[in-house]
């Protein structure tokens, strides 16, 4: 069974096709148009408001007004620095990247439509992502030798899974 939804349109947004876009339609009436077509498409309202919301403070970044077809990679890089250093709150890589990739995705359809030559958004990663540094360890050397030393003492009591797991999780 299919949920049924409607999209609750933003009164102040204009209300466009993508037929009406061209390389000098504002940055936001893009934005407008493909919320539009996310949401046609099929897009689920979450995902339709969450791009809509983060290409929206792209254009505050880059500049409303600013014709589609001016967009730069600077622009890009503006909004990147913006949201990592100059915010208040900067973003999670993993936010930064999303932003990032509505931006892209955003411009990809302008691209499409043939309303833009090029997409101006190079990569959406901001760099490598590490939860924790590789070179630390969850245990001391003292600690994984305490640990492998009990598991051989289960294996010689006839139960081999606890050397069996110590030996897969503590690999050099």
């Amino acid at each position: 069974m299919t949920a049924s939804y409607r999209i609750q349109l933003d009164p102040h947004r204009p209300l466009v096709t993508s037929a009406g876009l061209q390389a000098s339609s504002p940055l936001l009436t893009a934005v407008s148009v493909y919320a539009e077509a996310l949401a046609q498409e099929g897009a689920s309202q979450n995902t339709v408001s969450a791009f809509e919301a983060d290409l929206r403070l792209f254009a505050e970044s880059a500049g409303a007004d600013t014709p589609v077809g001016k967009v730069k990679p600077e622009h890009v890089e503006q909004f990147r620095e913006f949201l990592t250093a100059e915010r208040d709150v900067p973003c999670s890589p993993a936010t930064l990247r999303r932003r990032l990739t509505a931006v892209q995705s955003l411009f990809r359809f302008l691209e499409e439509e043939r309303v833009v030559a090029s997409n101006p958004v190079q990569s959406t990663a901001p760099g490598p992502v590490s939860r924790r540094p590789a070179s630390t360890s969850l245990l001391s050397e003292a600690e994984v030798e305490a640990l492998q030393e009990a598991a051989r003492a289960e294996a010689a009591d006839g139960d081999w899974r606890p050397l069996l797991l110590v030996s897969l999780l503590c690999k050099d």
